[in-house]
């Protein structure tokens, strides 16, 4: 099926398995940002240390994911309403446009606050992703391999902690222009090089018929035997590794092996990405066996105001750990205590907002507003 058809019946505009996979998304993400802003210390049970290990830069790669199946889901309802291709394109085009210019400029500002900001990337993804919209499976794959092979190259020959600050608070150069230009190409933390293969990825799944339960436990297999693999193989194969041939070669090596988010080495993309469609497909088995529980109703309506969450976990979020004297490297336990207490009350929130009042997000209504949808021609 090609992006310019109508929205077929079996994909409706919201899909409630995408709106819950970013509420569990969004949870994690309180975890680890919670954690880097408070730079907490290690300090904690085994479990514990290792979950969050597991979920940092995971958790933003999923959300990425999720906002290419958003883009293709976009394409699909404005294919739907237009009166021809030639209208369709248009539209979608100018609408990829408008809101990655919003989601930058709006990105921008909040950097200033929140120096690792993911908005102002979004605002790039965003129309670096039309020419997706018309390539096949293959030519995706491509672009993908594309821009990994550009990444490590620039890897190899450049100094990727460049610029970079000891606290996530401080935005080291990042006002600087060369600053800038590198944090936005290379070594950002959601810097183009390589992180536009997720949201590649995702357009690419927007295409899946989820419909199928077939489709959605392939989806869940193979990202979870994926992460397995990558997870567990490569830090085999590190450990293995001769000390001596790793020191030597250590860029190389590290670059072939780690799963680690910083840097994003072709290990840790592909072992993110099968994550993210891990996620994907459980979330969406489990909207389809239980679309009425009120778990996953609440669920899908956090997830629907994920962006509103996104900038208050930067504002209250950080006021509140200031407010509780933890912003000094506590324990990771309390870190974590904070980013549960956080979570709550947004479930809370949506469960007003959202399942009560039946509205968009406060943030979300804005871009609504800022960047309608084409009406139909």
């Amino acid at each position: 099926m090609t992006p310019t058809q109508p929205l077929p019946l079996h994909i409706p505009r919201r899909v409630a398995g995408v709106d819950v996979a970013r509420a569990v998304a969004t949870a994690g993400m309180l975890l680890v940002n919670f954690r880097y802003a408070t730079g907490a210390e290690l300090n904690a049970p085994r479990w514990l240390k290792g979950l969050v290990s597991l979920i940092d830069g995971r958790a933003s790669a999923a959300f990425v994911v999720l906002a290419g199946v958003s883009i293709t889901l976009l394409a699909r309802g404005v294919d739907a309403e237009a009166d021809s291709p030639h209208h369709a394109r248009r539209a979608i085009r100018r609408l990829l446009l408008s809101r990655g210019g919003v989601l930058f400029l709006i990105g921008l500002a909040h950097a200033a606050l929140w120096p690792p900001d993911i908005l102002h990337f979004y605002g790039l993804y965003l129309p670096l992703s039309l020419w997706t919209l018309r390539r096949s499976g293959l030519g995706i794959a491509l672009g993908i391999a594309a821009v990994n092979l550009a990444f490590n190259t620039l890897y190899l020959a450049l100094d990727y902690e460049a610029g970079w600050s000891e606290s996530v608070l401080d935005s080291g150069e990042l006002w600087t222009p060369i600053g800038f230009v590198r944090d936005t190409l290379f070594n950002g933390y959601h810097a183009l090089l390589p992180w536009l293969s997720f949201v590649w990825l995702g357009v690419w799944l927007g295409r899946l018929d989820w419909s199928r339960p077939a489709t959605r436990r392939a989806l869940l297999a193979c990202g979870l035997w994926g992460l397995l693999l990558a997870e567990v193989g490569g830090k085999l194969l590190l450990h293995l590794l001769p000390e001596s041939t790793y020191i030597r070669h250590y860029r190389l090596w590290d670059m072939i092996l780690s799963t680690d988010p910083f840097p994003p080495t072709p290990l840790y993309v592909f072992n993110a990405a099968c994550g993210a469609v891990a996620l994907i497909g459980l979330c969406a088995e489990l909207a389809q066996r239980w679309p009425r529980a009120p778990w996953l109703r609440l669920l899908q309506a956090t997830g629907q105001l994920s962006f509103t969450l996104y900038i208050a976990h930067t504002t209250l979020g950080l006021a509140m750990l200031r407010a509780l004297g933890w912003m000094d490297a506590p324990p990771l336990a309390w870190s974590c205590a904070a980013a549960a207490a956080f979570y709550a009350a947004s479930l809370l929130f949506a469960w007003a907002w959202g399942l009560r009042l039946r509205r968009r997000g406060p943030l979300e209504a804005l871009m609504r507003w800022l960047t309608p949808h084409p009406r139909r021609r």
